[in-house]
């Protein structure tokens, strides 16, 4: 809300704001892991998520004051972004092609057939239900069916895609390094 924020970081630390970010209070910290917690995503009040470098992964349940790990997957890819999709789904984002998917709120995981073998550092959702999936090189890919299948998006860049937002007005637009932007239109 606008008084409750999260971050997260080196150290695999997560700090929370209670006061719309003019303070902050570390919640979490795990130096001697020596890594990093790129993204953390709150579903509810009450349950949250963060992902980091080598597949790390926590979860909470209790809006977190404590927080356990979990493994999406097996392997060790480095995992940049979460996204929360209409339909309930959770996204996972990361390196080598990594997408995973939880249908029950992070319980479980699956991978999900990626269209790329390079990272990715983002996804997200447009209004109309098209999922984008953005990373290095300019690379963009987008699903119209929940991500069974995705085409390519000629973006004629090749900096890095770091961040996304949906428009109001039913576009879609990422950002990136050295100024990049992608937008899609609305529909």
């Amino acid at each position: 809300d606008a008084q409750t924020g999260w971050a997260s970081g080196l150290d695999a630390v997560f700090l929370k704001t209670y006061d719309g970010g003019e303070s902050w209070a570390v919640q979490f910290a795990a130096p001697e892991r020596e890594t990093t917690l790129f993204k953390i995503a709150f579903l509810d009040r009450e349950r949250g998520l963060a992902v980091g470098a080598y597949g790390l992964a926590f979860a909470t349940e209790d809006g977190g004051t404590t927080w356990r790990e979990i493994r999406i997957t097996e392997e060790d890819p480095h995992l940049y972004h979460i996204a929360r999709l209409d339909d309930g789904r959770l996204l996972v984002a990361g390196e080598f092609g990594s997408l995973f998917e939880s249908r029950d709120g992070a319980a479980s995981w699956r991978a999900i057939e990626s269209p790329y073998e390079g990272t990715f550092f983002g996804l997200g959702q447009a209004a109309d239900g098209a999922l984008y999936a953005y990373g290095l090189q300019g690379n963009v890919f987008e699903s119209r069916d929940g991500g069974a299948s995705w085409r390519t998006i000629d973006t004629g860049l090749s900096a890095g895609l770091t961040g996304s937002v949906a428009l109001a007005d039913g576009g879609f637009l990422i950002v990136g390094l050295q100024g990049a932007i992608v937008r899609r239109g609305p529909g």
